[in-house]
């Protein structure tokens, strides 16, 4: 009986000891020049999720290195929740090139003053989110990549998109068949 007891609680040391080193391994939010990141060191990604003032014409960076590792960024989102007041993108915007996905809400212009009048998607983009470009986008036509799978619900809302190409043979596929700013087809 002693030597069941024993081994119960090195099982559950063995378990608070295996969650304290998960918990440890979380993402950072750090702010690196004009731009705030969140680090995710156990997928060894980053994630743009704010921007500090006003950009014009920005070509948003590719990776962030952070104590002498480089980490790609994969993301464009989190609602750009670290975004400082009165900061926006305006012109020709250039995604990160490993960008893969556009969150929820991630640029849309309801809380900043986005004005973008030109974006360059990344021959990676796979995902762009709910929102995503709310009222952001003053463009008539969108060209997406060959990887592109996936629209969340009305990504383009009053962006007025007279065009959407994309690339991939495959339709992507979308939580609803309003694509914002343009019907489905």
């Amino acid at each position: 009986m002693n030597k069941l007891v024993l081994w119960i609680l090195i099982c559950i040391s063995i378990s608070h000891v295996q969650i304290l080193a998960q918990e440890k391994i979380e993402t950072e939010k750090i702010e690196i020049g004009d731009f705030f990141y969140t680090i995710d060191i156990e997928n060894h990604s980053a994630a743009l999720v704010g921007i500090s003032k006003v950009l014009y014409d920005p070509i948003l960076p590719d990776v962030v290195t952070v104590k002498g590792i480089e980490y790609p960024v994969l993301t464009i989102g989190n609602g750009m929740k670290y975004q400082m007041s009165g900061s926006s993108l305006v012109g020709s915007v250039k995604l990160p090139r490993y960008c893969k996905k556009i969150t929820d809400y991630a640029l849309e212009e309801s809380y900043y003053n986005h004005s973008i009048t030109e974006i360059v998607f990344p021959e990676r983009l796979e995902e762009i989110g709910t929102d995503a470009f709310n009222s952001a986008l003053k463009v008539s036509k969108i060209d997406l990549p060959a990887t592109f799978k996936y629209f969340g619900y009305a990504p383009f809302w009053d962006c007025r998109i007279d065009t959407v190409i994309c690339r991939n043979p495959v339709p992507p596929t979308h939580r609803s068949g309003y694509v914002g700013g343009v019907a489905r087809e």
